[in-house]
C-alpha cells in the first residue's frame, strides 16, 4: 500500500495551518473584543464617577447657599426685631431690676442667634481663613461644654499661603460634624484638634479624644450615621483621605488629609 503523496501532505499541512490561523484569529478577536469592552466599562465608570461628583458638588453648594441665605435672614430679622423691642421698652414703666433682666435675656438671644448664624454660615472662615475659624470653633465649643478642647495650628509663618476655599469649607464642616459627634457620644474629658498645612503638598486635620471607641458602641454608630454620611460627602467632594487610628488603647483619633501633589 502506497503512502500519502506529496500533494496530499501539502493539502494536509495547508489545511492544518489554515485551521491554526483561524483559531488564532478567533482568540485574537475575543481578546481584542474583551479589551475594548473593558475599556468601555472603565470609561463608563469614569463618566459615572464624574457625574456623581458633579451631582454631589451641586448638592453641597446648594445647601451652603441656602444656609447662607437662612443665616442672613435670621440675623437681619431677629436683629431688627430685638432692636425694636428695646426701643419699645423705653415707652413702658418697668422696674429697673426687670428692665435689666429683660435686657440680659435679649443679649443672650442675640448671642445665640449669632452662634446659630455662624454654624449655618461661618463668616469667620471667609474673613480670616481655616486656621482662625477652627480656633474659634474649638474655643466656642469648649466654653459651652465641660470638655476641654485644645487647638494647634501648624501652618506657614507667613500670611501669603492660601488654602482653596472649597477645601477650607469642607475641612471646617468635617471638624464641626466630628466634634459634635464626640461631644454627644464619646464621654471624653478632653479633645485635641490640630491643623497642618504644607503649601502645595497637603492639608491635614487631626482630631483625637480620650473617650469611648465609637466602633465598639453600636448605638453610637447608629445615632451618628447621618453625620458620617455628611463627612463622607465632604471627603468625596474634595477627594480627601480619611484614616482612623486603630492602635489606640483608649479613645479615638481620625486624620483627614487632602493631598495636592
Amino acid at each position: 500500500m502506497e503512502g500519502p503523496s506529496q500533494t496530499d501532505i501539502t493539502i494536509i499541512l495547508t489545511g492544518t495551518i489554515g485551521m491554526l490561523m483561524l483559531v488564532f484569529s478567533l482568540v485574537l478577536f475575543v481578546f481584542v473584543y474583551r479589551r475594548k469592552l473593558l475599556q468601555k466599562k472603565l470609561q463608563f465608570s469614569k463618566v459615572e464617577q464624574q457625574y456623581q461628583k458633579q451631582l454631589l458638588d451641586s448638592v453641597v453648594r446648594a445647601k451652603e447657599v441656602e444656609q447662607e441665605r437662612i443665616a442672613r435672614e435670621l440675623h437681619d430679622e431677629v436683629g431688627s426685631n430685638i432692636t425694636a423691642i428695646k426701643l419699645n421698652l423705653n415707652g413702658y414703666q418697668i422696674d429697673e431690676k426687670d428692665r435689666i433682666e429683660l435686657d440680659n435675656h435679649l443679649k443672650d438671644v442675640v448671642i445665640r442667634v449669632r452662634e446659630i448664624c455662624n454654624e449655618l454660615h461661618p463668616i469667620i472662615l471667609q474673613e480670616l481663613g481655616l486656621c482662625n475659624a477652627l480656633k474659634n470653633l474649638c474655643s466656642t465649643l469648649s466654653r459651652s461644654s465641660e470638655i476641654r478642647i485644645s487647638y494647634e495650628s501648624i501652618c506657614p509663618d507667613t500670611d501669603e499661603y492660601s488654602i482653596d476655599k472649597e477645601v477650607e469649607l469642607a475641612f471646617f464642616r468635617i471638624a464641626q460634624e466630628s466634634l459634635s459627634n464626640i461631644l454627644k457620644h464619646s464621654k471624653c474629658s478632653c479633645i485635641k484638634v490640630s491643623l497642618t498645612h504644607i503649601e502645595h503638598t497637603h492639608t491635614q486635620l487631626e482630631i483625637m479624644d480620650d473617650g469611648i471607641e465609637f466602633d465598639k458602641d453600636q448605638q453610637v454608630i447608629s445615632e451618628k450615621h447621618f453625620g458620617l454620611r455628611n463627612i463622607e460627602s465632604r471627603l468625596q467632594q474634595i477627594n480627601a483621605e480619611y484614616e482612623r487610628d486603630a492602635t489606640l488603647e483608649k479613645g479615638n483619633r481620625v486624620i483627614i488629609t487632602k493631598y495636592y501633589a
